[in-house]
This record gives structure tokens, C-alpha cells and sequence, in this order.
């Protein structure tokens, strides 16, 4: 089984007391044989323990005192150099010690330096679900905390430091139900856990829906009951106008804000398309200077030391994605190399402008994108004019229109079209 690595910061306190309750087992190693001077059933004493047994022994009672100095050294260590030995073992057992360590030594608060730092550790959720970790290589565990937060507060309409205390105090159950709803791919809406119809509705997604259309046949059912027995007042037409209006604004909200919270959870979880990797390592080798992501380059030479499909070029990727702060930019990036990628077929063009001198910025690509966008709603004349249409800043990451990164990615107003059309006015 492969490892699978995860990135610390101070909201692991969970994590490390899970680590150590799974740390605590017995050392005590009984005999192999019996002991020395017992008689046996023939009446005679048996014979003294065998070299088995002694090996065992004292391979125990080195173990047990090799353990006690290595607590001791690492008692005197510095949290800086504890971290360093964090970084550098793979063994489960190890890891422990250390995050023991570190957390008698410094408490809840690990030293900043751990937060863009990988551990290794064998995951067994991916034993049991293997298919929701493709391509997931690290789990940046404090962002899964702080999505798992986010929809608390929405489903629960807390606050932000009310929706994190919820979220310490709900049982281990909710709590693995949301995590599998999450790596799922899928958003978490309040329902009866004894519910199962209506569990089986949240997780397709369309218990809402269901419940607004019902809602809209029956107000239309009492409004044409209400035309065969007469006619309706001014005043009446007007309260079904007004509940029509408020109904249509209910669906608005709720579909508002759905593929933000979309790509907010899937770059929490590091999510990638199946074959992204050897998809941009063909990206990174048709460029000779390399990929420009977030201020870093991913250089061609990547592709002359690792093969298309090696697990060291993918975690090369996946660092320099990790250093993207905003999960929703983090996807939008994927997007857009994703596309890259294609970029022959989807503009059935084979000779294209490639820059020859210089590195591809993607950054540069995706607001450009954002640009057609807000250019292409200004012209509908859409819900876009309240803020980036009319020079307005709606608080997008990384000042991209938050609209823009709430749109499917599919369609004519999704954003693989204006990715798209930013490449077509890049290369041709």
C-alpha cells in the first residue's frame, strides 16, 4: 500500500490525539517457551529457554530502552528540529512519537513552519474507500476542517466560531457522514439521519429542488382553483405575483453559490481529473520554458528526469500547487491546465502560437478569462453589472469576479468556454 501524505497546521489537535490513541499498544512479548525449572508432563524439568526466546527477549528489552532515549533526545530538541525528523521518517510509529513530542512540547499550537510541511502516513480510509483518492496524493487536513466549518455555518446559519465549536461537539458518526460527503463530491445538506428517503434525496442533491417544485405545483393548483370559482382581486394577483417572485428568489439562493462551494471543497481535498498528471507532464514537455503557476515554474527539465506517469513528478505538482492559499483559485488552476492539455483539439488548430521565449503564465490565462466573462455579462446586461460589470470589486480570489468562479464549468456561459476563448486570442 502507498503512502499517502498530509499537511499539519494548528487545527490538527483531532488528528494528533487520533494518532496517539492508535499509538498505545502492548510491548509485553509472552515466551515462547515455558519457564526455566517447570516439569513438563513426563515428570522432567524442562530445559532451559531456548535461543529463540532469548532473542526475543532482549530484542524487546533493547527496543523498550532505545524508545525511553529516543523520548529523552527528543524531550531536548528543539520544536524547528523535531519538525526536520517529522518530515524525514515515513513510519507510522515514528510520526507518533514526534507529534507527541511536539504536542507536549508546544501544545495545540505547532510551530508555524509545519503548515506547508508533508507527512507521510498510511491512510486507512483509502483501503476501504480507494475510488474517492484518485490522484490524491496530500490532504490538507486544516482546509477539509475549515470547509467542514463553512457548510455547518450555512446549513445551521451560525457563525464562524459557533460552526467550528458545532463542529468539535457533533458525534463520530455526523462526522464520518460528512467526510464521505465530502471526498464524494458531494454537498452537505441538513437532514434526519434516520431519514433514509430523505438521506437518499440529500446525497443525489435534489431534495431541494423536489421541495421548490412541489411547492410551485401546488401554488399554481390554488391558483387555478381560485379562476374557476372567480375571478381573482387586484390584490390577490398581487400576493401570487409577490409569492411567485419570492419562491423564484428562494431557488436563486439556493442554486447561488453552489459551484463555489464546489470548488472550495474539491481543492480542500487536492482533486484532480483521473490522468491529470500525465496530462501536464505532455503540457510541461511541449513547453521548453516550462509553466508558470502561482509565481512558480514548473520547468521542462521536470520531464527529462521523471517519467509521465511517476508518482515524484505529481507530488512536484501538487507543491506547487499547495502554495495556492484560495481552494477555489486552486481548481480554477486545474481547469485550466486540464484544458491546456487539449488545447489542440478544443480549437482544432495544429499549429499553434506557442511563446517560444518565455514561460506560459496560467495566471495570466484564467484573468483573462475572467475578463471575457465580465466583458460577455456586460453585454447581457447580467447580475454581473452590480459588481465586476460596473466597476465594482465583488471579493473574488485572487480578484476574480465571484460569479466567474461560481459558474459550471460546462456550457456557453461556463468557465472551460472563456478558458477557452482566452486561449484562442493567446495562440492564434
Amino acid at each position: 500500500m502507498r503512502h499517502r501524505s498530509i499537511v499539519l497546521d494548528s487545527n490538527d489537535s483531532d488528528l494528533v490525539q487520533l494518532r496517539l490513541a492508535f499509538a498505545k499498544k502492548g510491548k509485553n512479548l509472552e515466551d515462547v517457551d515455558s519457564k526455566p525449572g517447570s516439569a513438563d508432563r513426563s515428570g522432567c524439568a524442562s530445559p532451559i529457554p531456548s535461543l529463540a526466546s532469548n532473542l526475543l527477549n532482549t530484542e524487546a528489552d533493547a527496543t523498550a530502552r532505545l524508545d525511553d532515549v529516543q523520548r529523552a533526545q527528543m524531550a531536548a530538541m528543539k520544536a524547528h528540529d523535531l519538525v526536520e525528523m517529522l518530515v524525514d521518517t515515513t513510519q507510522l510509529e515514528e510520526q507518533v512519537s514526534i507529534l507527541h513530542c511536539l504536542w507536549m512540547k508546544c501544545g495545540g499550537d505547532f510551530p508555524v513552519t509545519i503548515n506547508n510541511r508533508q507527512v507521510s502516513i498510511r491512510a486507512l480510509m483509502e483501503e476501504i474507500y480507494s475510488k474517492l483518492f484518485v490522484e490524491m496524493f496530500r490532504l490538507r487536513i486544516g482546509l477539509i476542517i475549515q470547509v467542514l466549518a463553512s457548510e455547518l455555518a450555512r446549513l445551521k446559519d451560525l457563525s464562524a466560531s459557533d460552526a467550528l465549536q458545532n463542529l468539535l461537539t457533533i458525534s463520530p458518526f455526523e462526522l464520518k457522514s460528512m467526510l464521505l460527503m465530502l471526498l464524494s463530491g458531494r454537498l452537505l445538506e441538513e437532514v434526519p439521519l434516520d431519514d433514509e428517503a430523505a438521506a437518499k434525496e440529500t446525497r443525489t442533491g435534489i431534495g431541494s429542488f423536489r421541495k421548490h417544485i412541489e411547492e410551485r405545483k401546488s401554488l399554481r393548483k390554488s391558483m387555478r382553483h381560485s379562476r374557476r370559482d372567480a375571478p381573482p382581486t387586484p390584490k390577490e394577483v398581487d400576493e401570487m405575483e409577490a409569492d411567485l417572485l419570492e419562491e423564484e428568489a428562494g431557488i436563486d439562493d439556493f442554486q447561488f453559490g453552489i459551484w463555489l462551494r464546489h470548488r472550495r471543497i474539491d481543492g480542500a481535498l487536492n482533486r484532480v481529473p483521473n490522468h491529470f498528471y500525465a496530462s501536464l507532464w505532455d503540457s510541461v514537455h511541449r513547453f521548453h520554458h516550462g509553466l508558470q503557476i502561482n509565481g512558480i515554474i514548473l520547468h521542462w527539465g521536470l520531464t527529462q528526469e521523471m517519467t509521465r506517469r511517476e508518482i515524484k513528478f505529481a507530488l512536484e505538482v501538487e507543491e506547487v500547487l499547495n502554495q495556492i492559499s484560495e481552494p477555489e483559485y486552486r481548481e480554477m488552476v486545474i481547469e485550466t491546465l486540464w484544458l491546456l492539455g487539449r488545447v489542440d483539439r478544443v480549437l482544432r488548430n495544429d499549429s499553434l502560437n506557442l511563446p517560444q521565449d518565455r514561460p506560459l503564465d496560467i495566471d495570466n490565462i484564467i484573468a483573462r478569462a475572467n475578463r471575457i466573462f465580465v466583458d460577455h455579462n456586460r453585454e447581457l446586461d447580467t447580475i454581473v453589472v452590480d459588481c465586476c460589470a460596473g466597476g465594482k470589486s465583488c471579493g473574488g480570489a485572487r480578484n476574480l469576479c465571484i460569479h466567474f468562479l461560481d459558474s459550471a464549468p460546462a456550457g456557453e456561459y461556463g468557465t472551460s468556454h472563456y478558458i477557452i476563448r482566452a486561449f484562442a486570442a493567446l495562440f492564434t
